[in-house]
């Protein structure tokens, strides 16, 4: 059976753990919620999130349809956000923390590879997700990776020019 894509939030118990350890990712979209002005609802960066989180579910399970996914629901947290009304901030340490619990919650669900999609673009909220994910990948034994941050680093060098 090709690969699915599953939303956390509508699974049972039991559907989550019939999913092959070895053959899921699971995806996990956070950004804040923050004024980017007044002509741009608050949630830009966390809809961005959610939308690649979308995005890569549908390319992991059409380039390896042996692949699951499993979507969880955004955060809406970040750290390094302007400081206007409707924005919410975090320290750097509070988003390091639940990044890190995150990694070692799904890991002892024997899940490996773990995906943090984020579109937010303060080059402190990219820097704390990826230590956030090296730290859980060698601590906890897993494969956890912070997407946006390479993406971050290809627009910054110039590599999307050609599609702008």
């Amino acid at each position: 059976m090709p690969g699915q894509i599953f939303r956390m939030q509508d699974m049972s118990s039991s559907e989550l753990a019939a999913l092959n350890r070895e053959r899921t990712v699971i995806l996990l979209p956070i950004s804040p919620l923050e004024s980017h002005g007044s002509h741009l609802p608050l949630g830009v960066d966390f809809f961005n999130a959610v939308y690649f989180a979308e995005r890569v579910a549908g390319l992991i399970v059409e380039n390896r349809p042996e692949y699951d996914v499993v979507i969880f629901p955004g955060i809406p947290l970040g750290t390094q956000v302007y400081r206007l009304p409707g924005s919410v901030r975090t320290d750097a340490i509070t988003l390091y923390k639940t990044i890190r619990a995150f990694g070692q919650s799904v890991s002892t669900w024997g899940f490996k590879y773990i995906f943090i999609l984020s579109g937010h673009g303060s080059p402190k909220h990219i820097v704390t997700l990826e230590s956030a994910c090296l730290t859980a990948s060698r601590k906890f034994g897993i494969r956890m990776y912070n997407l946006s941050g390479r993406l971050a680093v290809k627009f910054l060098r110039g590599d999307f020019i050609y599609r702008i």
